[in-house]
């Protein structure tokens, strides 16, 4: 496939960013729900154009755009002519060479600078295999920043402390051990940039919590900051994303489940917590979905677009507005 001509030509840059999660995490119900909330919420209150680029149809070997991509992999689901319904579970990419081939948008931004967007998704259980990971997916040693889809309900302590009635709703969750993905990543970087045990890797990081609205049984939306849906007019937000991102940490402390917060310390220089929910809601056992709200849903690519200087801090305009 032809790359963009931008990206060719070196006038747009090329930000690789890695979003990272093992099975049940959600990443494919992740990338549907936050390409449509990108061109139609995301666009016009953060401020940017969004775009799509040209790619390529494995099945009928033929560039096509983005946009058909998206539709075939996402779109049909989750904004189908019947409503919207979850996305059923990714194939590995031996039964799926389409994965090889990514969605790609150009994103250009109100001070005139500008990316290219490349999305790749991929099947939980390659991303379990390190040897797949090392192969498959080697943008993971040269990204400029990384996003860890975990869901929390694989945390025990987290399980066993929602209320029975949201636990009889959910669909039985798979002994994974939710930062297995984290220890692989390390293990490659290790083993193919040679960084050292005591070494921290250096590109921005985001935990993300996936699925965040099962946790309202034992969070109170109405005093919970990373509960409620986060607003970027202009820029970035990043009084309230700290707010929320601290909340996390003390409530993962709370619900007995710190490893994620040692190892973010300890093995990343630059890195944060946040949460997300692509549906703001469980679906029904037929994966049926009545209304989508999704909850902080572009909040990990907003806070490494700020990190990249694409984007800047509005915490204090949006503090005045509100008194």
């Amino acid at each position: 496939m032809k790359l963009p001509t931008g990206m060719v030509q070196n006038r747009v840059k090329s930000n690789v960013i890695g979003i990272l999660g093992a099975r049940s995490s959600g990443k494919s119900s992740f990338f549907g729900v936050l390409i449509n909330a990108m061109m139609r919420r995301y666009a016009a209150e953060v401020k940017f154009t969004f775009y799509q680029q040209p790619t390529f149809s494995a099945s009928a070997l033929l560039p096509v755009g983005s946009d058909q991509l998206y539709r075939e992999r996402y779109g049909q689901w989750l904004f189908g002519p019947d409503g919207h319904r979850a996305i059923p579970g990714t194939m590995r990419i031996e039964q799926n060479p389409d994965l090889r081939v990514p969605l790609i948008y150009r994103m250009v931004f109100g001070n005139g600078r500008s990316l290219d967007l490349v999305i790749f998704d991929a099947a939980g259980e390659d991303m379990e295999d390190e040897d797949i990971l090392r192969v498959q997916y080697r943008y993971i040693l040269n990204a400029h920043g990384l996003v860890f889809l975990i869901d929390p309900l694989q945390f025990p302590g987290v399980r066993q402390t929602l209320p029975e009635s949201t636990v009889e709703n959910l669909e039985p969750v798979e002994p994974i051990d939710p930062l297995a993905i984290v220890s692989r990543v390390l293990n490659i970087f290790e083993q193919e940039r040679g960084l050292k045990p005591t070494e921290k890797i250096k590109v921005p990081v985001v935990f993300a919590l996936s699925k965040i609205d099962t946790l309202r049984g034992i969070v109170n939306p109405a005093v919970s900051s990373f509960l409620s849906d986060s607003y970027h007019p202009g820029g970035f937000n990043l009084k309230d994303f700290e707010r929320a991102s601290q909340e996390i940490v003390d409530h993962l402390q709370v619900w007995d489940s710190p490893q994620p917060v040692y190892t973010a310390s300890e093995k990343f220089a630059n890195h944060t917590f946040t949460g997300v929910s692509a549906f703001g809601t469980t679906p029904d056992r037929d994966l049926k979905i009545d209304i989508l709200a999704p909850i902080r849903l572009a909040d990990p690519l907003l806070w490494l677009f700020y990190k990249f200087g694409l984007i800047k801090d509005i915490s204090d305009g949006v503090s005045r507005a509100s008194r």
